[in-house]
C-alpha cells in the first residue's frame, strides 16, 4: 500500500459518469488501494508522429507522477506493441491507473493487458463513443470536492491536536487525542524511549514489558532511525514494529531529518486506511512541536542548572541562600554532602550521546533516591546524592560506593559502547564544603588516569595519598626516604624484570593477608610467599614487621607515581 492517501480513491471514481460503462482488463485486485491525485490526458496518434513510441515517446510520457489518473486516447490504430513502453514508465511510476479510450475501430490487444497484469497495473477500457475530454469536468469536480473535505478534516485533526501542546496537556493529550480517532492503543516516545504519553490497554499486551522499559525499548527501536530517516526523505509508509509475538506499528516523529520521537500502535500497517495515515501525520506533528517544546524547556532549565552549579561549587553564597534559591527551583539540598562525577573514559561524545548518557544516568539516580540531583555538564555528570540522615562519613561512603557500582551494572545495554568511570569525592560536613568534594571527585578521576587504574569506580580515599605524594616529588628528602626504603628493590626490578615493588604495594594494600593479595596479584599463595622472601633477602630487612614499616609503603606508592611519570 502506498504513502500519499490524499485524494481520491479509484473506486470512487469509476462510479461517476461514463466510468460505469467501462470495463476492468486487469488490477481488480488493486483498485481498493489506489488514490487518484492527479489526472493526465494522453492523446497520440501515430499518424501525427510517423514514429513508433519506441522511438519517439510523446513528452507527457516523461512526467508521468505517483498516484496519477491517465486517460490515454487512442485516436487512430496503433501497431500492437507501441503502448508497452506507456505500461512499463506507468508501472514505474507508480500512477493509480491507466484507462483506455480505444475510439472507432481501435482495441486494446491482449497483449497490452498480460503486460500490465504483469507490471500490477490496473488498466481499464473505456467504451469507443466516450471522449476523454468530457470525463476530465466530472473527475476534476471530484478531486476538488475531496481535497476540500481533506482540508477541513486535516484543520479539524491539527485544531484538537495543537490544543494539546499549547494547554499544557503535552503527548498525553495527543496520545489520547489519537486514541479516539483510531480507536487502537497509543504510545508516543521520545528519542530515548521514554514514554510521553499512553491511552489504550497496553498493560494488555505481551509487549507491555519491553514497552515499559526505556532501555529495553530504545534498544529494540534505535536500529530503526536510519530507516525511518531514509524513508521520511524518499516517502514509504511507517514501519512494522516486532515484540516477540505482537505486531505493531511504528510512525517516526520528525523534526528536520531527524527522528525526535516514535509513534507505537497496536496496529499492522494494512489495518490503516486513507484517513487513518493523515491523522498519524497531523499527530506526528503535534508531537514534534510538543517534544521541541520540552527541548525548549530543557534548554532553560540546563542554563538554571548551570548557573547554579557556578554558585554551589563556588563561595559567593551562603548555605542557607542557596537552599532558598533551590527551593525556588523545587530542588531539595538536605543531606547532599559528597560529589559522585560520571564521566566517559574515551574521547569527545558526540552531544547526541551525551544527552544519552545523562538521561540514563539521571533516570536511574533518581530511580534509587528521587531527593537526588543530576547536572549535566559538558564533559561529565554531576551528581549530588541524597544520603542518609544520620549517615557518618565512612557510611555515607558505602552507600556512593554500592550507588556506583549498581549504576554500571545495570548500565543500558544501547550505551555499553561508552566506557563510563565514576569518581567520588570525600564527605563533607556541610553544604558549603561541598566545593571540596567535587575538587577531590575531579583529582580522582585524574589520578586514576595516570597512575593506570582499570576499576570503572575510584574514590577520592583510594588515591588521597597519591595526590599526597604527589606534591612532594621535588622534596630531596622524600627522595632521599625512597632511596633509602626501597632503592634496592627498585633496582633489582629493574635488571631482572620483575614486580617485587608491586608485589609489597598489593600486600600492604591487602593489609598483609596472604590470600587477598594472592588473588589480587592473580598468583598462588605460595608464590606470593616465595615473592615475599625475596624482598626480605634484597632489603636485607623484614619490611612488613618493623615498626617503621609506613615509610616501606609510602616508598611503594612513590614508586607507582614515578613509574607513572606524575
Amino acid at each position: 500500500m502506498e504513502e500519499g492517501w490524499h485524494g481520491v480513491p479509484l473506486t470512487v471514481l469509476l462510479d461517476i459518469g461514463e466510468f460505469g460503462r467501462g470495463r476492468v482488463l486487469t488490477g481488480q485486485q488493486s483498485l481498493g488501494q489506489r488514490i487518484v491525485r492527479s489526472v493526465t490526458l494522453l492523446v497520440w496518434d501515430s499518424a501525427l508522429s510517423g514514429l513508433p513510441l519506441q522511438k519517439g515517446e510523446p513528452p507527457l510520457l516523461r512526467q508521468l507522477q505517483p498516484d496519477q489518473l491517465v486517460l490515454v486516447d487512442l485516436a487512430t490504430p496503433a501497431a500492437v506493441e507501441d503502448p508497452i513502453p506507456i505500461l512499463e514508465q506507468a508501472a514505474q511510476s507508480r500512477c493509480a491507473a491507466l484507462v483506455f479510450c480505444p475510439g472507432v475501430g481501435v482495441s486494446v490487444p491482449s497483449s497490452w493487458v498480460r503486460r500490465a497484469e504483469a507490471l500490477g497495473l490496473p488498466l481499464l477500457e473505456l467504451p469507443a463513443d466516450v471522449k476523454p475530454v468530457e470525463l476530465m469536468p466530472l473527475i476534476m469536480d471530484e478531486l476538488l470536492q475531496h481535497e476540500h473535505a481533506l482540508l477541513y478534516q486535516v484543520t479539524s485533526i491539527q485544531q484538537r491536536m495543537t490544543r494539546q501542546v499549547l494547554t499544557g496537556r503535552g503527548g498525553q493529550g495527543i496520545a489520547e487525542v489519537l486514541f479516539s480517532l483510531l480507536l487502537r492503543p497509543v504510545l508516543l516516545v521520545d528519542e530515548n524511549a521514554a514514554i510521553l504519553g499512553q491511552a489504550g490497554d497496553w498493560h494488555r499486551s505481551p509487549a507491555w514489558e519491553t514497552l515499559s522499559n526505556p532501555e529495553r525499548l530504545h534498544a529494540t527501536i534505535a536500529t530503526l532511525a536510519e530507516r525511518a530517516r531514509r524513508r521520511h526523505t524518499l516517502g514509504g509508509d511507517p514501519l512494522p514494529l516486532t515484540i516477540g509475538p505482537v505486531q505493531l506499528l511504528l510512525m517516526p516523529v520528525m523534526m528536520d531529518e531527524n527522528v525526535a520521537g516514535w509513534f507505537i500502535l497496536d496496529a499492522e500497517p494494512a489495518a490503516l486506511d486513507g484517513n487513518a495515515r493523515l491523522t498519524l501525520e497531523q499527530a506526528a506533528t503535534a508531537a514534534a512541536l510538543e517534544i521541541d517544546k520540552q527541548a525548549t524547556a530543557r534548554q532553560v532549565e540546563w542554563r538554571l542548572r548551570a548557573s547554579f552549579l557556578e554558585d554551589l561549587l563556588g563561595h559567593d553564597m551562603t548555605s542557607e541562600a542557596l537552599d532558598a534559591r533551590a527551593r525556588r527551583l523545587g530542588w531539595d539540598l538536605s543531606h547532599k554532602r559528597a560529589v559522585m562525577l560520571v564521566s566517559w573514559d574515551s574521547p569527545e561524545l558526540p552531544s547526541q550521546l551525551k544527552r544519552q548518557v545523562a538521561t540514563a544516568v539521571e533516570r536511574f539516580v533518581r530511580t534509587w533516591r528521587h531527593q537526588s540531583l543530576v547536572l549535566e555538564r559538558e564533559t561529565e555528570v554531576l551528581v549530588l546524592p541524597h544520603l542518609p540522615e544520620a549517615a557518618d562519613p565512612q557510611v555515607a561512603q558505602d552507600v556512593l560506593q554500592n550507588l556506583a557500582r549498581s549504576l554500571l551494572e545495570a548500565w543500558p545495554p544501547h550505551l555499553k559502547n561508552v566506557p563510563l568511570v565514576v569518581a567520588i569525592g570525600g564527605v563533607q560536613s556541610s553544604l558549603e564544603e561541598i566545593e571540596a568534594s567535587y575538587r577531590e571527585a575531579q583529582r580522582a578521576l585524574i589520578v586514576r588516569r595516570r597512575i593506570g587504574l582499570r576499576h570503572p569506580v575510584v574514590s577520592f580515599d583510594e588515591v588521597r595519598i597519591y595526590s599526597f605524594l604527589e606534591r612532594h616529588l621535588g622534596d630531596e628528602e622524600m627522595m632521599a626516604l625512597f632511596r633509602r626504603a626501597i632503592g634496592p628493590l627498585v633496582d633489582y626490578d629493574a635488571k631482572h624484570q620483575t614486580e617485587l615493588v608491586r608485589t609489597m604495594e598489593v600486600y600492604f594494600d591487602s593489609n598483609l593477608r596472604l590470600q587477598q593479595a594472592a588473588e589480587r596479584l592473580f598468583i598462588h599463595p605460595n608464590s606470593l610467599k616465595y615473592r615475599l622472601q625475596r624482598i626480605r633477602d634484597i632489603l636485607k630487612t623484614d619490611p612488613f614487621t618493623r615498626q617503621d614499616h609506613l615509610h616501606y609503603y609510602l616508598a611503594t606508592k612513590l614508586a607507582r607515581l614515578l613509574q607513572a611519570g606524575m
